[in-house]
Order: structure tokens, then C-alpha cells, then sequence
């Protein structure tokens, strides 16, 4: 797999993602099977109400730490979108990219309504939306390490660190185009700039993450 010279381009599908029962779907729902039990879909339609959770990632999704006010392109995705449809919106739940799937599984949100990378993995439980913003993701190094001036490839090596964090994208980066390299783990819901910091204070070499985020740094 060749890289381009000075990033990675990782363009990957950045949609919302809400449960199987397909809130915002591409076709009908599938009818549910005559069991009694109200299914999600039949109470959102019949309360006018979705409850969805979220997670914070700046500029995409942000929450005012003061006031609690939610804001950016998510979030005003998601409430046009439910303008359109005559829903209402119940912000109930702030989650983390590692346990948002079992909050969908367990009832205790509707949708989990920032915009997430559609990885496989959370297809087995969940339906994405169609696509409404494609993210470039970069390489981040230290500007006096220049072992990846010549090519991408000096990444997957045994000696070079990866800064990532559990469950996100620069996970999987990681482990799907560099296997050989090491990974500096920081926990869920960290702010990801500690990863960049960790390829500053030397604790990784490496990180991936969006030039929006890179630039707030």
C-alpha cells in the first residue's frame, strides 16, 4: 500500500451512527417481529423523541464546559435533520467511542448522534447513516525526527511508537497499515491533545489524527 509523501490520507466515511432500527434510513424499516414489546422505531415515531447520546471531539462535537451547550456540526446535523422529520432531540448521554455500542444495546439512548468513522466492527450492532463529511487524517511527528522524511513506510518498524488511543481511529491506523510498530496507549475519552503531546514529551513518535485537531494544538 503506497502512502503519499508528506500524510496519510485517510479518507474515511464520517457519519452518525444510530441503531439497527435505522432512525434516518436508506430504506423502510424492516417490520419487527410480533412480540409484544414496543420497538425503538414504533416509540420514537409515536413520542416524537429520540434520545441520543454523543461524544465530544472539537471542532465536530463540542460541549461548552461552563454552560453544558452543545454545538458543532454533529450536532447541528443531527438537529436539522430531526427538524425535517417533526422529531425532537433529548441530548441524555455523553459516551465514549468504546462503550457507545453497549448504551445502544442495553436501551439507554436511541442514536448515537456525533459523526464517527463507519468501522466494521460497530456494524455488527449498529447502522450508520449515509456519509455527510469525508475527514483527511495526518501523520504527526516531532520536527526534529526526520526518520519518515523518505517514506511512510519507516513507521512499521519494532523501534518506532505509535501514540493512539483505545477504540479511535488512530488505533486502528495503527494496528491495519503499521503492525510492526508499538503503541503508547491512552484510555477512552481522552483528550486527543495528549496524543499529540505524547509525540511531543517523546512517549510516542508518531500519531494520526485530524488537521483540525492538529491545528487547535
Amino acid at each position: 500500500m503506497k502512502l503519499p509523501q508528506n500524510f496519510l490520507t485517510v479518507i474515511l466515511t464520517v457519519a452518525a451512527i444510530f441503531t439497527a432500527e435505522q432512525f434516518f434510513p436508506t430504506s423502510p424499516p424492516p417490520t419487527p417481529a410480533v412480540t409484544g414489546k414496543e420497538s425503538a422505531y414504533d416509540r420514537v415515531m409515536r413520542t416524537g423523541v429520540m434520545r441520543c447520546s454523543y461524544f465530544v471531539v472539537p471542532p465536530e462535537f463540542n460541549k461548552d464546559p461552563n454552560t453544558g451547550k452543545l454545538s458543532g456540526i454533529g450536532y447541528e446535523v443531527t438537529e436539522a435533520v430531526a427538524r425535517s422529520l417533526k422529531l425532537r432531540i433529548d441530548w441524555v448521554e455523553e459516551v465514549g467511542l468504546g462503550d457507545m455500542i453497549t448504551g445502544l444495546k442495553t436501551g439507554r439512548y436511541d442514536g448515537v448522534c456525533s459523526s464517527v468513522f463507519n468501522f466494521a466492527l460497530w456494524a455488527r450492532d449498529a447502522d450508520f447513516t449515509i456519509p455527510f463529511m469525508y475527514t483527511p487524517v495526518g501523520i504527526f511527528v516531532r520536527a526534529d525526527d526526520h526518520r519518515f522524511d523518505e517514506t511512510q513506510s519507516a513507521i512499521n518498524d519494532p523501534s518506532v511508537t505509535i501514540a493512539v488511543i483505545d477504540s479511535d481511529m488512530s488505533s486502528d491506523i495503527a494496528d491495519l497499515n503499521f503492525p510492526k510498530a508499538k503503541k503508547f496507549s491512552l484510555v477512552q475519552n481522552t483528550s486527543i491533545a495528549l496524543r499529540l503531546e505524547s509525540v511531543a514529551t517523546k512517549k510516542g513518535d508518531v500519531t494520526f489524527t485530524y488537521f483540525a485537531n492538529f491545528y487547535q494544538y
